[in-house]
C-alpha cells in the first residue's frame, strides 16, 4: 500500500473513497498479487489507469511503474488517451483507431503532428518537451 501511496486509506470504507483513491487502492491489491520475494518478469495490464488521478498521483504512479520495471523484472502494457503521458513515460507508444493498428515505434517516432491531426481530427501543435526530448502535443486555440 505504500508504494501506491495509499497506507492512510487502509481503515477506510472502500466505498467511500474518491475514484482516485480507489484507483490506488485497486493497483495496490494487484501488485500484492503479483509480488514475489525476488524479481521475476511479470506483465501489468492497465487499462486508463490515471483517469481519477490528480496530477500529483498520475507522475507518481509511472514513476513507479518505471521502478517496477527496473528493479522488479515487470513489463507493463498501458492503455491511455493521454497522449503527453504516453510521450513522456512510455518506452513504445502504439497508436490505434476502430480497432486497428495505425503505428507503434518511439514515441518521437510515432507522435508526429500531421499524424495525430489526421487521426483525431484536431487542431493541434506537436513540440519537444525541453526537460526531456520528448514529444509534447498541445491543442490549438
Amino acid at each position: 500500500m505504500a508504494l501506491c501511496d495509499c497506507s492512510q486509506l487502509a481503515s477506510r470504507d472502500y466505498r467511500q473513497l474518491s475514484g482516485g483513491e480507489q484507483q490506488r487502492v485497486q493497483l495496490a491489491r494487484l501488485l500484492v498479487q503479483l509480488w514475489e520475494p525476488e524479481p521475476s518478469p511479470k506483465w501489468l495490464f492497465l487499462d486508463e489507469p490515471t483517469s481519477a488521478l490528480d496530477i500529483h498521483h498520475q507522475q507518481h504512479l509511472f514513476r513507479l511503474l518505471r521502478q517496477l520495471v527496473r528493479e522488479r523484472q515487470f513489463n507493463v502494457c498501458c492503455v491511455l488517451h493521454d497522449l503527453n503521458l504516453a510521450a513522456r513515460y512510455a518506452d513504445r507508444v502504439v497508436l490505434m483507431a476502430n480497432g486497428r493498428l495505425i503505428d507503434n515505434g518511439r514515441p518521437q517516432e510515432v507522435l508526429k503532428q500531421q499524424a495525430l491531426k489526421t487521426l483525431y481530427g484536431a487542431d493541434i501543435t506537436v513540440l519537444n518537451d525541453p526537460s526531456n526530448l520528448s514529444p509534447l502535443i498541445v491543442l490549438d486555440r
